[in-house]
C-alpha cells in the first residue's frame, strides 16, 4: 500500500456484489431502518424491490454523466475540481461534521436496540 488511494480504492478489485451491498447498506443506513423497522421486518421484499428500482433509475439516468469524476476519492475533491479550493474545504468540513452526527446516531440506535433486547 503506497498511499491513501490504494487504501480507499483497493486497486479496484471489489466484486460486484460487495459494491452493491456496500451502496445499499450506506443508502439505507441505520436511520431509515430504525424509523421503519416494523415495515422492514413485515415486508422485506417490497423494500428490496423498491431499492432495486430506485438504484436502476439512478444508475441509468444520474450516474452516466458522472464519468468525469471517477478518479476522485471524495465529494470534496469533485466539488473542488468544479468550483475551486474554497468550496473543497467547505465540503470536506461539512462531511466531517455529518459523519460525526451519523456516528452519534448509530450509537443511539444501538442503545435503543439493546434496551429492547435486554428490556431495561
Amino acid at each position: 500500500m503506497k498511499d491513501f488511494s490504494d487504501y480507499a480504492v483497493g486497486h479496484k478489485r471489489f466484486g460486484t456484489w460487495i459494491l452493491v451491498a456496500s451502496v445499499i447498506a450506506t443508502a439505507l443506513g441505520g436511520r431509515s431502518l430504525s424509523n421503519n423497522l416494523d415495515f422492514v421486518v413485515a415486508r422485506p421484499l417490497v423494500l428490496v424491490l423498491f431499492a432495486g428500482v430506485a438504484y436502476l433509475i439512478i444508475g441509468r439516468c444520474l450516474a452516466m454523466p458522472m464519468g468525469k469524476f471517477m478518479r476522485h476519492l471524495s465529494m470534496a475533491e469533485s466539488m473542488g475540481t468544479v468550483y475551486g479550493k474554497g468550496v473543497r474545504y467547505i465540503t470536506a468540513i461539512a462531511f466531517v461534521i455529518r459523519s460525526g452526527g451519523l456516528v452519534v446516531l448509530e450509537f443511539c440506535i444501538v442503545n435503543k436496540l439493546l434496551s429492547v433486547v435486554v428490556k431495561i
